[in-house]
């Protein structure tokens, strides 16, 4: 039997790559290849963001057939790095396929790092997740300095960008399509092939027709929501 995808998925503070992991890991659910060899099983490594973590709705994941693990019970209050045998156990267990949501800083890194001997052996993708609308990650020389420092700290390559253009409600269908055009000159000029292009589900319509009919698109549910910006049906 052949080893499941270890997919990674990692950016900047603000980049939104939880939200895209958790999409990711539903759309492969969704997928007839997912139906067949079992919906991915989704793992949170990231200690370093405080407020929008994969584990606050593992409840919801696990209703949609995605498994979630998560840090062990102290680590996840004490925000400590650390290498579990639960996380170690589902990396080496190559029949499933696994989503990593990874904090994209110095620290993040060394948490991916303690795993790289299992994820070279097993196979993996990583992805940098890109919102040219923030700081750091806003031109060429900032998005190459994100995939640099993930590369070092870790030892493993980047396999692709995913670009994430927003700026949350407020995105405008051009704001999105400018950000898209930064996002592939980034893509050329540093080698790096744009892999995925999240999209608000609202704004699809808007923008799908603009785009190069080969744009890979990810459709995004939201499910993290900023304090000032309320859940659709809370309250």
């Amino acid at each position: 039997m052949g080893k499941n995808p270890c997919y990674i998925f990692t950016g900047r503070f603000g980049s939104g790559k939880t939200e895209i992991a958790i999409n990711f890991a539903l759309k492969l659910c969704r997928e007839p290849a997912g139906a067949d060899s079992g919906c991915p099983v989704l793992v949170d490594l990231d200690v370093v963001t405080p407020y929008f973590r994969s584990r606050e709705i593992a409840d919801r994941m696990r209703e949609r057939g995605v498994e979630v693990v998560t840090p062990a019970a102290v680590a996840r209050y004490l925000d400590t790095p650390g290498l579990t045998p639960e996380i170690m156990g589902v990396l080496q267990d190559s029949r499933r396929t696994v989503v990593l949501d990874v904090g994209g800083d110095v620290q993040g890194a060394r948490v991916l790092a303690q795993y790289r001997d299992v994820l070279r052996e097993r196979g993996y993708i990583m992805y940098v997740v890109v919102n040219p609308y923030r700081p750091f990650t806003q031109d060429d020389v900032g998005i190459a300095s994100a995939v640099r420092d993930m590369e070092q700290t870790t030892r493993l390559l980047a396999g692709g960008l995913v670009g994430n253009p927003h700026m949350l409600a407020s995105t405008t269908p051009e704001q999105f399509l400018e950000g898209w055009k930064v996002l592939v000159r980034a893509s050329q000029r540093l080698g790096i092939p744009l892999a995925m292009v999240a999209v608000e589900q609202s704004l699809l319509p808007a923008v799908a027709d603009q785009l190069p009919a080969d744009t890979p698109l990810l459709p995004l549910e939201r499910f993290f929501f900023p304090p000032w910006e309320e859940e659709p049906g809370a309250g």
